[in-house]
């Protein structure tokens, strides 16, 4: 543990700093070579734990990407444009359930660049413009690329290095294979003599763009003494080309077992190259002009120089938990403070920049600390304390910092701050569901709070809700639990995008059979499908990611599309509350109108989605947008139609919200009556007065009314709105309906679908009268389309999407 964790610390990726926490997902995927340990110290053993392991993320052209497990495919690439639509995986690379384990992200002018196993190649060199045809290997190089492998957009080419035999090779690349070549071997003259026993190579590390030029860092095996080998680290530089590529000078030469290769980090400050590597003389910070007379050392420290970074032209670092600051000269690298005298372990965590300020975490003693400096001691003090273990790093979006990380009790959570001490805040623990994971690491649990990006100005993190549990339904021992989330720096803006665990992971006919299924058209003629299961989960189907879980606790849900196409979806709790999901919005609370009974999503008279529900209390509401819910309960004082008093919304038995702020209601005394948003209730001319069992509702392509009623006295009507007159008719009689869909068919007409008591599924249209449908087991629950789709759910838990042309097929 401990060499890894050495190695990683001097190589810089990820940066920490003595004392710092080991940060989550530190796991080695399957087939990536370990950074390369020397035999005096003890290598760790190659094992996959998939609750933990993550891989990296980065926003390119609209798109987030991210590496992640479904429990088929294995760690695979993903992406995703903020919402459950547009997040799906981009390629099966590994076939099968093995995972290729993306690395090393690169945006070269809006292509993503990164590494992957494919099962025959070993890890090579990748590309994506985000879908699976342009997903490919760019050539095998018959390199090795392992996970401490950069990959740098220099000028946008890409450049990058492959381990060949016992030396490495620097290679660019413009993502074809013509354009793949190797520009130079480093160092030149390797291997000058026979590999010394037990002598592994350290990897060309730290590419580095200095004004365009390409700065790194390698070592050179120089001999083999009795008992081990010398090593030169050296410091390179390359243009491109192979003449312009060439060793820059000799930083330290060690003998005998001692690695070399140990540069902790490079910065370009205004042109000029800075880093730090361990030395003869202790632990040293270097500067270099890219000529061998220019390369010197400036001061060297009992202490590890972490974390350099440029600040408006002034380099700046971390000791411990000491600040620093360095101008390139001896006089000029002075301590700024130490933040946390006294105290260990300690350390400083990334730095960034906001309005000149340079921001920084500290933690010390299990206390973290959000500082600021301008580089002067009087003005370097801490903004807030917060409640993390170690020191979390900082993401700014559009000036506002993100961060977080687990909180020392078995939680975890996020903050944000604008920069100053009011402005930090705890954000948000989003639905309870960034909760308690496990990591392997002395037994510790910690959260999974990870990869936070700044995706086009939107705040993107990840979580890793896998802690074993036998009573989570989310919970999968081989899965990795990765949930997308985004935030617009609010507690209702901090909304799940996707569970990517559970897409293929619960599929209905291993799950108790969902009680309710609803459906709605997009714009594109696409379809997607929402489910309640008997579980109280709320899954959805798109045709694209097969079946999502979106969340618990639903008790009922009601869908309706716009007139623009986008397709809302109202959910009503099982604690009561009531929620509104649309694909740009994602959830949404709506304020409580009281203790619901039945809800039915609809279209107002600007097609816009509202909701109708029938409240315990013996009224019914409307909420519409933007104004939310109507100013008094939809009572009125005992009406009266056609002479006969309308019972009160207490007694209703169904109900149909259409278009037009419309909804149709059914009551137990047998009335149907219809509610007008403006007009209050009104009748139907024509319909008997005993139909108040079912009734269903759609409006036609000719934009008229038709409702469906039925009861066991008065059989099944149809009414249908006209003008001057409307029209009814009685369509059955000979049969007893326990539920009623209705839709429109491929012609525009009302269509309805019905369940028999005697189990037979039945559809009437208006030209062919009634058919007996076929499907492949018996329905519990349907919900009827446009274009005759018909969704219905069978008592074993399938579910299956049925129309004239391809009959049922399960989804």
């Amino acid at each position: 543990m401990l060499n890894k964790w050495l190695h990683r610390i001097w190589k810089g990726k990820p940066r920490m700093s003595i004392g710092e926490m080991k940060p989550k997902g530190w796991g080695r995927p399957p087939g990536v070579r370990p950074g390369i340990f020397r035999p005096h110290l003890e290598a760790l053993e190659d094992r996959t734990l998939l609750s933990t392991w993550h891989g990296p993320s980065l926003w390119v052209n609209g798109n987030l990407y991210f590496t992640a497990n479904d429990g088929i495919h294995g760690q695979e690439l993903w992406k995703s444009d903020g919402t459950g639509e547009g997040t799906s995986m981009v390629a099966d690379i590994e076939q099968g359930s093995g995972g290729s384990y993306p690395l090393n992200f690169t945006d070269v002018n809006g292509t993503l660049f990164f590494t992957a196993q494919d099962g025959i190649h070993g890890r090579q060199l990748w590309k994506t413009d985000g879908t699976p045809a342009g997903t490919v290997m760019v050539s095998d190089l018959g390199v090795y690329m392992g996970d401490g492998m950069d990959l740098v957009n220099l000028n946008g080419t890409l450049f990058f290095h492959g381990l060949a035999g016992s030396a490495y090779e620097l290679w660019k690349s413009d993502g074809t294979p013509g354009g793949t070549a190797m520009v130079a071997r480093v160092p030149e003259s390797s291997p000058p003599v026979a590999i010394c026993a037990g002598f592994s190579p350290f990897d060309t590390g730290n590419l580095t763009n200095v004004n365009g030029t390409l700065y790194f860092f390698t070592e050179e095996l120089l001999g083999c003494p009795v008992g081990g080998w010398q090593v030169a680290d050296e410091l390179w530089k390359s243009d491109g080309t192979s003449a312009g590529t060439a060793m820059i000078a000799t930083i330290d030469t060690r003998w005998p077992n001692w690695g070399g290769g140990s540069l902790a980090d490079m910065v370009d400050v205004n042109g000029t190259l800075f880093f730090s590597t361990p030395g003869e003389n202790g632990y040293e910070l270097w500067k270099s002009d890219g000529t061998s007379a220019g390369t010197v050392m400036i001061e060297s420290f009992a202490g590890i120089p972490n974390h350099l970074f440029n600040a408006n032209g002034t380099l700046f670092f971390s000791m411990g938990s000491q600040l620093w600051k360095s101008d390139g000269t001896l006089a000029g690298t002075v301590m700024v403070a130490d933040t946390n005298p006294g105290l260990s372990p300690a350390g400083i965590g990334d730095f960034t920049l906001r309005e000149g300020w340079l921001y920084f975490t500290t933690a010390a003693g299990g206390v973290a600390q959000l500082w600021r400096s301008d580089g002067t001691a009087a003005s370097t003090a801490p903004l807030a304390t917060l409640p993390f273990q170690g020191p979390p790093p900082l993401t700014n979006v559009n000036g506002v910092f993100y961060f977080g990380g687990p909180d020392g009790t078995g939680g975890g959570n996020i903050w944000e701050s604008d920069g100053t001490s009011s402005g930090t805040f705890l954000l948000s623990d989003p639905d309870n569901r960034i909760g308690p994971s496990l990591e392997v690491m002395g037994n510790q649990r910690n959260p999974g709070l990870f990869n936070f990006t700044n995706g086009g100005g939107t705040f993107f993190f990840e979580t890793n809700d896998n802690y074993p549990d036998p009573n989570d339904l989310h919970d999968w021992e081989s899965g990795a639990g990765t949930e997308v989330w985004k935030s617009d720096g609010t507690a209702a803006g901090t909304i799940m995008v996707v569970d990517v665990s559970s897409i293929g992971k619960i599929v209905f006919h291993n799950t108790p059979a969902p009680a309710h299924v609803v459906a709605g058209a997009t714009s594109g003629n696409s379809t997607v499908v929402f489910s309640v299961n008997d579980s109280h989960q709320l899954m959805r189907h798109d045709g694209i990611n097969g079946w999502v879980w979106m969340r618990d606790n639903v008790q009922s849900i009601s869908v309706v599309t716009e007139t623009s196409g986008n397709v809302v979806a109202f959910a009503m709790t099982t604690d009561n509350a009531l929620l509104r999901y649309d694909t740009v919005n994602g959830w949404q609370s709506l304020a409580d109108p009281g203790t619901i009974r039945m809800i039915s999503a609809g279209t107002d008279t600007s097609g816009l989605a509202d909701v109708f529900v029938v409240l315990t209390n013996g009224s019914m509401s409307e909420w519409q947008q933007p104004s939310g819910w109507l100013p008094s309960p939809l009572t009125e004082p005992d009406p009266v139609w056609q002479g006969n008093p309308v019972p009160g919304p207490d007694s209703v038995v169904s109900l149909s919200a259409v278009d037009q702020g419309k909804a149709i209601v059914a009551f137990a005394n047998g009335s149907v009556m219809q509610y007008d948003s403006s007009m209050g209730y009104d009748g139907f001319f024509g319909l008997p007065m005993d139909l108040g069992q079912y009734a269903a509702a759609v409006t036609d392509a000719t934009g008229l009314l038709n409702v469906f009623a039925y009861s066991p006295n008065g059989g099944l009507w149809e009414w249908q709105g006209g003008i001057p007159i409307p029209t009814s008719s009685q369509i059955a009689t000979d049969f007893s309906i326990q539920e009623l869909s209705a839709g429109t068919d491929a012609n525009g007409q009302a269509n309805l679908f019905a369940v028999t008591a005697a189990g037979a599924l039945m559809e009437y249209q208006k030209t062919s009268g009634w058919t007996t449908l076929n499907p492949p087991g018996t329905v519990q629950d349907l919900s009827a389309g446009p274009m005759d789709q018909l969704f219905v759910i069978l008592t074993d838990g399938r579910v299956f999407e049925r129309d004239d042309q391809h009959g049922f097929f399960q989804i």
